[in-house]
């Protein structure tokens, strides 16, 4: 069967990191395989010319991508694209030169493979001292979904896992940038004149990095101390007419030579006395093994993969990167010819040719490599859902786009009825996400219940609606680490908060009505409460939140979760919880509660709210009994509670199971039979009073209505 292989990259422009994919590509292009290249940046011309024959190139192009709008927002604009590639299933997908940017690392991310395999051609994974945390999360999100890495040089791995000890977790194969072998012939480029002083040639870019302005001093110094040479700088770059202003000050224009962009670098390689590789950062020089190709002896500075292709004293010489270093190696090398005989001697054309071609079978045979074995899940994210089919995939979307590795994603089908399993099921391909359907529907809450004790097998549990969705990328890992920090109080649940979205029926958000971000009212990023300053602070501020909490599995299951038949079944649940240990609070936004008119919460009949208002006195005196509230202390603040919520889902029940003045009684019922200081809340008691000036309205109304098509009749037959 033929291989396909998705190739994703972060550009295809002239520079080292595209000739080495390039150069990966041709040895990938070989027995039949097909390929496909996905790039999400620019492209030249001129090295889509050189990609070999039989590789689709294609453009991600998203446009201007806006960096607040949100992983997220990105992830979803990548799936709008409706890329045939990121469609389609892989036997392999290939991830080179993504960082450090969001698109190319969500772009490996969401790609369909059997297994996926991250080539780390350089330190851009380093990214930014204090990257953004989207970017952040999408290129940890890209390296965690990698069972396989293909590192150019052992020391940029272990220098990449200072910062990503992650990747020590997965399997590496080190394979050397590829390069190609050695001509048989390659005429000299440098003049031939009347005296022979050595040449010392570099190929790099004139940039910063490379210090080409760094060689230009040592070399002044050195022909000032009597050593005579000629350093011929192959590549161009930024820093060319500064490099020249340089040259003509320091007056070494008949020495130091700018030679600008060469079709065949590697002539000049082969007919130098010596290669001069002075980078300050690299993921593993092509150059150095290039020139060694070509028989040529190498300096190089300290960098990472220097001394992986240098056998140091046998075919080169790796010193510190100082400029008492790079003198003293000049001056050693320039000054004994013999030294350089020696070094020449140990090189070989031919053991090069045979070491590329053995290094294209190694990289044809990781694709091959089995998916790494993943971690089992600590974290369950559960998404029970019922006709959710306009919000589902963002759901979905919101949970495997966290950058916690050991998680799992469920969604809980309770028997839809609507295209949300057709939906769901484009994300099976993904080895952390499972897709559940009831055979017959259980009610939302009995859905809860049996996600909890039976369908998750993470240790922590997050509950995520299917019309929900999570915002932040680093929710769960922010979750784990504030558990760790206070490990020593055991808490029961983490609670982040949320931000509330308003959506038209046709998904839009209603820019009358802005969101409204639900934050814990803390002075620091986190605390820690008893779960009776929990309960306290609940009924105080009102703040609490069911998509942000992260909940200990075990502790449910004894507590006996989501038991209680009624729409707040999550509060009961979780309130009751807290009473028996301590609870996190981080002031954060996990996730959107969206309101789109449907939601459970919006069409509670007015004959049901007595029953989820009364679970909060219920839970405080629980508390009260077991020591852990002072009843006395808290009535204030819950007989508040109490009215704000009435008058919350009271207002809900407008036009819906409250359609006339009688039901402004029913209302006064509740209140009365809740809690009789109710009434006496000034929020409440104006909200009433709105509340049964509109049912008398909407009755009203009602009334004429019925009385104009009465009279219709008579008034059409008189006429």
């Amino acid at each position: 069967m033929t291989a396909t292989i998705l190739v994703i990259a972060r550009e295809l422009t002239v520079g080292g990191a595209a000739y080495l994919a390039v150069r990966h590509l041709q040895r990938l292009a070989v027995a039949g395989r097909e390929i496909d290249l996905l790039v999400t940046g620019p492209v030249a011309p001129r090295m889509a010319a050189e990609l070999p024959a039989g590789v689709r190139l294609s453009r991600l192009d998203l446009g201007p991508v806006d960096d607040a709008a949100g992983l997220l927002a990105i992830h979803e604009a990548i799936a709008a694209a409706e890329h045939p590639f990121l469609a389609d299933d892989y036997d392999a997908v290939v991830g080179t030169s993504l960082f450090p940017e969001v698109v190319p690392c969500a772009a490996f991310h969401l790609a369909r493979g059997r297994r996926k395999l991250l080539v780390l051609l350089d330190e851009g994974l380093l990214g930014l001292p204090d990257p953004p945390p989207d970017l952040d999360a999408a290129m940890r999100s890209a390296v965690l979904a990698a069972d396989h890495l293909l590192p150019v040089s052992q020391g940029l791995l272990d220098t990449l896992a200072r910062r990503w000890p992650e990747l020590l977790e997965i399997p590496a194969t080190v394979i050397p940038p590829p390069i190609d072998p050695p001509a048989t012939v390659r005429p000299s480029p440098f003049p031939v004149g009347p005296t022979r002083l050595p040449r010392v040639v570099t190929v790099a870019r004139l940039s910063p990095e490379k210090q080409p302005a760094t060689c230009l001093r040592a070399h002044r110094r050195l022909r000032d101390a009597g050593l005579d040479f000629h350093w011929h700088v192959v590549g161009e770059g930024p820093e060319r007419a500064q490099l020249e202003r340089e040259i003509a000050a320091l007056g070494m224009h008949d020495r130091f030579h700018l030679e600008g962009f060469q079709d065949d670098p590697r002539a000049w390689m082969r007919h130098a006395d010596l290669f001069v590789l002075w980078s300050r950062t690299e993921g593993c020089p092509t150059v150095i093994r290039e020139a060694l190709a070509e028989g040529t002896p190498v300096l190089s500075s300290e960098v990472n993969g220097a001394r992986e292709l240098v056998s140091d004293g046998d075919t080169g010489v790796v010193v510190p990167g100082t400029d008492a270093a790079l003198d003293a190696a000049l001056r050693s090398l320039l000054t004994g010819p013999d030294l350089r005989d020696r070094l020449r001697a140990t090189l070989s054309r031919a053991a090069a040719a045979a070491a590329a071609a053995a290094e294209g079978e190694r990289l044809a045979a990781c694709l091959t490599v089995p998916a790494r074995p993943r971690p089992a899940p600590i974290v369950t994210i559960l998404i029970p859902t019922y006709n959710h089919a306009r919000f589902i995939d963002r759901a979905i979307q919101s949970g495997l786009m966290q950058d916690f590795e050991p998680l799992e994603v469920v969604v809980c089908d309770d028997a839809s009825t609507d295209e949300t399993q057709r939906i769901a099921r484009h994300w099976t391909h993904d080895r952390r996400f499972r897709y559940l359907r009831r055979p017959v529907n259980l009610g939302r809450v009995a859905n809860y219940r049996r996600a909890v004790e039976v369908d998750a097998t993470g240790a922590w549990i997050v509950m995520l609606d299917g019309d929900d969705h999570l915002t932040d990328p680093s929710f769960i890992t922010k979750a784990m680490r504030a558990l760790a920090e206070h490990h020593d109080r055991q808490p029961l649940f983490v609670q982040a908060g949320h931000r509330v979205v308003r959506q038209t029926a046709g998904g839009l958000p209603e820019d009358a009505c802005p969101h409204v971000d639900i934050l814990p009212a803390i002075p620091t990023d986190s605390a820690v409460m008893p779960g009776g300053e929990y309960l306290t602070f609940v009924y105080e501020t009102g703040f609490f939140t069911h998509l942000g909490t992260l909940y200990s599995r075990a502790a449910a299951l004894r507590q006996g979760f989501y038991t209680s038949r009624i729409s707040s079944a999550d509060m009961d649940s979780l309130l009751r919880l807290a009473l028996t240990g301590n609870v996190v609070v981080m002031k954060s936004i996990a996730g959107a509660w969206v309101q789109h008119g449907g939601n459970t919460s919006s069409n509670l009949p007015l004959e049901r709210i007595e029953e989820n208002v009364r679970i909060f006195r219920r839970i405080a005196r629980e508390g009260a009994a077991a020591g852990v509230v002072d009843m006395a202390g808290l009535e204030a603040c819950l007989t508040r509670y109490e009215a704000r919520t009435l008058a919350h889902l009271f207002g809900t029940a407008i036009g819906k199971s409250a359609s006339g003045p009688l039901d402004a009684l029913r209302m006064m019922g509740i209140m009365i039979r809740v809690n009789p200081r109710v009434c006496l809340e000034p929020e409440l008691a104006a909200a009433w009073g709105r509340y049964a000036r509109r049912l008398t309205k909407m009755s009203l109304k009602r009334a004429e209505a019925r009385l104009k098509r009465a009279v219709a009749p008579h008034r059409r037959r008189a006429a």
